[in-house]
């Protein structure tokens, strides 16, 4: 018989999973309006259970970048046309009406709830006494919603809004900065720079804040670890190499373990359980579209061949990753989520050291560049079979490295980004897609890197729109 404390946290859950979910459906999230018998949690108690239980703070990530970056392909034209969704076949070929009128647009309406979740937490603590006795428990559950809150911010920013430029930043467009829990308040834009300066300082003073945390071995959990690596992604997107820098070198003094792909059994389709050493922060991409679903049955879609072929056959990546479907096309296996079949787009040490050795490089430290690298690789090829990779230069060091980063991070929904931030280092990258006869291209500097928000958000409420 269920215990009142889970009564009381599954009311309340369930009460504000209601609000998030009847207002996504309806369209009018912002106009849905509480319900005075609503349960409304009030306790440390109250509110560590919403935050162990919501399922909505672990699939927030934007799958759009999975479903356009070059990391696929699809197997024929007639495959292309029998996608589930409008938004999948146009993502795949940059179409600049990505959404046709399709609605409830989960790349950007699930991100927002989790949002809405975090906003209801924090004012929950707003009314709860501060004491001796509970001081450590208060700042805990604090760090965990700013955490979640910077994170998903960050998933916006980077899908929905340019990216970061010191120069533009301030005239650029952010995203809504929703930092209250009320249904009622439409936000216009902020500037890029406020946006991020919000990321920033949330996920700052959640590294604070879980420093005082109970250790836990559930990688869904925030941790002081977690906050130190998502500063490390976030500096790195911003190009402030050495803020990254020295985040990463936080987050790797408390956990710099890698499994090593050996111990790994290559036959299995869920290569890594969900709580592994590598695993910081574990989260998922929103649950959206088949493509970007990893399983047999998929074979709509196969890994991109010019990428595939970038293994070597003694990097054992390229049978712990990958696996042939029916037809002989190799498709992804289930990677670090653990038994979820959706895109892993969470924190993990591996991701560490690829910013640390970019990093390096990036400062002319060669040699200790290419030895982190070097590092992370011995734990992914054959045992005795592996040769270190060789740098003379800097940019000899970054291209390596870069490679490296495709490879290891696949279907992570980084891809996307770092095509967009490499261009930006002048990296002229420019990606082609063939389909039917006809060749689509996207080039360094078009505006389709930024998804555009969805028509029905852009109607509800105004904003403005990103240009196409």
């Amino acid at each position: 018989m269920k215990n009142r404390l889970t009564i009381k946290i599954n009311q309340a859950v369930g009460c504000l999973l209601l609000l998030l979910f009847t207002g996504a459906c309806s369209d009018k999230f912002l106009d849905a309006k509480p319900n005075s018998d609503i349960v409304t949690p009030s306790t440390l108690e109250d509110l560590e259970g919403l935050l162990e239980n919501a399922n909505v703070l672990n699939t927030v990530s934007p799958a759009l970048p999975l479903l356009s970056a070059d990391e696929y392909e699809f197997i024929d034209y007639e495959n292309w046309q029998a996608t589930a969704t409008a938004v999948e076949r146009n993502a795949y070929i940059w179409k600049s009406d990505l959404y046709e009128g399709q609605e409830n647009i989960r790349d950007w309406n699930w991100p927002y709830q989790a949002i809405f979740y975090c906003n209801s937490i924090l004012e929950a603590l707003e009314k709860i006494q501060v004491t001796d006795l509970n001081e450590k428990r208060y700042n805990t559950v604090k760090g965990k919603a700013l955490f979640f809150r910077a994170f998903t911010f960050f998933e916006l920013a980077r899908n929905f809004a340019q990216s970061y430029d010191a120069a533009n930043a301030k005239m650029a467009m952010g995203i809504p900065l929703r930092l209250h829990a009320s249904v009622d308040q439409v936000l216009k834009r902020s500037s890029l720079e406020e946006t991020y300066q919000q990321i920033v300082t949330d996920t700052k003073s959640s590294s604070w804040l879980l420093k005082f945390a109970e250790k836990n071995t559930n990688t869904n959990n925030p941790s002081v670890c977690a906050a130190y690596a998502l500063l490390a992604r976030i500096y790195l997107n911003m190009r402030d190499y050495d803020s990254a820098e020295n985040y990463v070198d936080s987050a790797l003094s408390i956990n710099n373990k890698l499994i090593d792909y050996n111990t790994v059994d290559v036959a299995t389709a869920t290569p890594f359980p969900k709580n592994h050493l590598e695993c910081i922060f574990n989260v998922t991409a929103v649950q959206a579209y088949n493509v970007s679903y990893k399983a047999s049955f998929n074979t709509a879609v196969k890994i991109s061949s010019a990428l595939f072929d970038e293994y070597k056959e003694n990097d054992l990546r390229k049978v712990l990753f990958f696996e042939q479907n029916s037809l002989g096309n190799f498709f992804l296996k289930r990677g670090y989520e653990g038994y979820g079949g959706y895109a892993f787009s969470g924190l993990a040490a591996d991701e560490l050291y690829l910013i640390k050795a970019e990093c390096l490089a990036r400062r002319g430290n060669v040699e200790e560049a290419m030895g982190k690298l070097n590092f992370l690789l011995s734990f992914r090829y054959k045992k005795e079979e592996f040769t270190e990779e060789i740098a003379s230069t800097a940019s000899e060091a970054l291209d390596i490295i870069w490679m490296e980063r495709r490879k290891e991070l696949i279907w992570r929904t980084l891809r996307w980004d770092d095509i967009k931030r490499l261009n930006m280092e002048g990296a002229h990258i420019t990606i082609q897609r063939e389909l039917n006869g006809k060749t689509y291209t996207l080039s360094p500097k078009d505006n389709k890197y930024i998804f555009p928000i969805p028509d029905d958000e852009i109607r509800l409420s105004g904003i403005a729109q990103n240009p196409r």
